[in-house]
């Protein structure tokens, strides 16, 4: 990816274009913020929100939305049923690249906040509709993760009734009559 939307989206159709077809269980991980959180990005963001008119955010960067856009408007009428919205937050504080990578990985606590919800519940149909949604989404991360900083916790556990077999099985049975 070039990271420029007018050379990514011919690759990106052609790509997703492909998966739809042969229905290939698939999951794309998109991080809107397109890069990593640092203070002078965070200022940036803020400015940008400024220049925009809309809230800025404490905790994470303005997400970008085109990829996030073009990736549900591709798959909201195929096999792809839900989008994962994952919110991490990071016990001791962030950890590099680096940290993740150096074994054995100890010490560090990592806690994930997950929301599943149905593709369809995604309103693709225009930018300003997408924007909005996924700004709140945004806007609901912040929140989480200013809770986070305060009481190490994201909340109560709601765990929703799941099947850990099926989330493995079902794809890896699809595969196999690819």
């Amino acid at each position: 990816m070039a990271r420029n939307w007018t050379k990514d989206k011919e690759s990106i159709e052609r790509t997703f274009g492909n998966i739809k077809s042969k229905k290939i269980p698939v999951w794309i991980i998109s991080f809107l913020e397109g890069t990593r959180f640092t203070p002078q990005k965070l200022e940036a963001c803020k400015k940008f929100c400024e220049e925009k008119g809309i809230k800025p955010t404490e905790r994470v960067l303005t997400p970008r939305v085109k990829g996030f856009k073009a990736t549900v408007s591709n798959f909201a009428n195929s096999h792809i049923e839900y989008v994962y919205d994952f919110t991490i937050a990071y016990e001791d504080g962030p950890i590099s690249v680096m940290q993740l990578m150096k074994m054995p990985f100890t010490g560090r606590k990592i806690h994930v906040h997950v929301k599943r919800i149905p593709i369809k519940d995604v309103p693709y149909e225009s930018d300003e509709k997408i924007e909005k949604w996924v700004y709140d989404r945004f806007y609901e991360k912040d929140r989480l993760l200013k809770q986070f900083a305060e009481t190490k916790s994201f909340g109560p556990i709601v765990e929703e009734p799941y099947n850990y077999e099926d989330f493995i099985t079902e794809p890896m049975k699809r595969m196999s009559k690819l």
